[in-house]
């Protein structure tokens, strides 16, 4: 078979459309800009690219924007995100006449956490979700050269979360990552931004994916069993 030339990126990796541009996974502006960093570190090295329509990259920015300011929020995140939030996620914020303010900061109210005062915001959890599950497909098809087709299951744990079904999972999570991922490879050249772990094929019926994003954010993708 020949190789396809840079005109030539074969089809989406998200469904059969001709793709058309080079995706990155996760989105690039989740990578603090070398203009934000202090030490002028540079987070968007050799950053996962996928071949992708247009309507699954190009017409998602908003989607992107808003994942950014959502996973930059967690108690537990690094400080990489905390200088996100502070300059990437600031002037995306007071930017558009602040439409995505009132997306993220929806409904914001005072809140505790392990007795300490936060706030807590309304997420859209069906769009985190639905983000998050592309870039388990997009990392799916990088690892392991085909398409994801299963329907797939996504699952998180995080303290900005009310919910307490979304909290239970956390020691789910847990036991999760120490039965399946514990010791394999971590992948991804900007660690303290995000880092993924993929099960060996043959460990489920279908790989699991485990992303980390900024030492705190994490979420798995696996396949759906059949009940």
């Amino acid at each position: 078979m020949s190789k396809k030339t840079k005109t030539d990126l074969g089809t989406c990796y998200m469904c059969d459309q001709r793709a058309t541009t080079r995706e990155h996974v996760p989105p690039q502006c989740l990578f603090p800009e070398k203009k934000d960093t202090p030490d002028g570190t540079d987070y968007r090295i050799n950053l996962v690219k996928v071949p992708s329509c247009a309507i699954h990259n190009l017409s998602k920015s908003a989607d992107d924007e808003y994942l950014m300011a959502i996973l930059v929020m967690p108690i537990g995140n690094n400080d990489v995100a905390v200088l996100h939030a502070g300059s990437k996620v600031l002037r995306a914020l007071v930017r558009n006449n602040g439409a995505l303010v009132k997306k993220v900061l929806h409904k914001i109210r005072p809140v505790e956490v392990d007795g300490q005062p936060t706030l807590a915001v309304k997420i859209d959890t069906p769009r985190i979700y639905a983000e998050l599950e592309k870039i388990g497909r997009a990392l799916y098809f990088k690892h392991f050269g085909k398409k994801w087709v299963d329907q797939v299951f996504v699952a998180t744990a995080s303290a900005f979360s009310e919910d307490p079904n979304v909290n239970k999972l956390a020691p789910m999570l847990k036991e999760l990552d120490a039965r399946l991922f514990g010791g394999l490879p971590r992948y991804g050249e900007n660690p303290d931004v995000f880092f993924y772990q993929v099960t060996p094929q043959e460990a489920l019926p279908q790989a699991a994916i485990r992303m980390v994003f900024y030492g705190g954010f994490e979420a798995v993708v696996v396949k759906k069993m059949d009940v």
